[in-house]
């Protein structure tokens, strides 16, 4: 650093002249190095990741709970016309489609393909 400084490698660099920043651990006296490392490293107390934790289920509940009540009031509603009978009915046809696609599709995997044509 001696060496930089008296060959002026040091001079004109952004910020020089200017006070260096407060450190916010000035005020922890003889656990100054221990709370710098704590505050510097991201560590979190047990109880703060427990809340994340927390806070991001209740989130999923909330979401899953929202959708859940959407589905009864769209069922109570189906209930109310008289249409539940034909919703399930166009549900069933078109679970019905799908696994023939599915099936169809697995066929055309795993069927055995002719190692020649016939002519």
């Amino acid at each position: 650093m001696r060496e930089l400084r008296d060959a002026g490698e040091l001079s004109g660099l952004p910020g020089e002249g200017s006070p260096l920043p407060a450190d916010p651990d000035d005020d922890a006296g003889e656990a100054w190095a221990a709370r710098h490392v704590v505050r510097t490293s991201g560590a979190q107390p047990v109880w703060a990741e427990l809340r994340r934790d927390i806070t991001e289920r209740r989130v999923r509940i909330v979401t899953r709970l929202r959708g859940h009540l959407a589905w009864v009031a769209r069922r109570q509603e189906l209930r109310a016309t008289g249409a539940e009978a034909r919703e399930l009915e166009r549900n069933r046809r078109e679970i019905v489609a799908r696994q023939h696609e599915l099936s169809e599709t697995l066929i055309s995997i795993y069927a055995p393909q002719p190692a020649f044509a016939l002519a």
